[in-house]
């Protein structure tokens, strides 16, 4: 009896297009699986479980993913000014709470305090790399610019998001890096 209640579950839809179908998911503001992938509106709110672990969530990460249309990306080519028109090209937003387990939250927390640590690194790197210049010491260059990559792909790694955008368009995201316990609550995406 549990098994046939999912408060997740799209209800049964009768549409005689696909984007009349695309209309109504849309609407519903759920989440869905498409493979590997969480598929969701811009309006989603995502079961509350971990995404990683498919266990109860106790917190929350937010993503923001902010995108341009796919001819915009490009108006650099056609020079600065084409260039400076892109600013004035309203962003598309995407801000969607990803619940995450206890163990999780402080995994997470931990990786942010160590980029951060990296950061300050870099900044100490790059002033290594002036106090070298004007002492003229080639040992305190050689070490800070060794330091200011590294510390720098470290810090960026530690800080990557709990889920990576793979697609998207005005309509629908699909989200790479949830975990298959959390897969295995949302219902199968129906809008192939």
């Amino acid at each position: 009896m549990a098994d046939d209640l999912n408060p997740y579950a799209p209800p049964p839809l009768v549409a005689t297009a696909d984007s009349e179908l695309l209309d109504v998911l849309q609407a519903l503001g759920l989440a869905w699986r498409d493979g590997p992938l969480v598929v969701v509106t811009h309006e989603s709110v995502l079961p509350p479980f971990c995404v990683k672990t498919g266990e109860p969530a106790a917190g929350m990460e937010w993503l923001q993913v902010r995108w341009y249309p796919a001819w915009a990306v490009f108006s650099f080519v056609l020079g600065p000014l084409a260039f400076v028109a892109l600013l004035f090209i309203p962003a598309r937003k995407l801000e969607l709470g990803i619940p995450i387990s206890a163990a999780m939250l402080r995994t997470r927390m931990r990786r942010q305090w160590l980029a951060r640590v990296g950061l300050v690194i870099n900044f100490l790197a790059i002033g290594g790399l002036v106090a070298a210049t004007i002492l003229k010491s080639e040992s305190l260059f050689s070490v800070s610019a060794a330091t200011f990559p590294t510390s720098l792909v470290v810090s960026m790694l530690l800080h990557r998001p709990l889920l990576r955008v793979k697609r998207i368009n005005a309509r629908f995201a699909w989200l790479a890096g949830a975990g298959e316990n959390f897969l295995a609550i949302l219902p199968p995406w129906p809008g192939k």
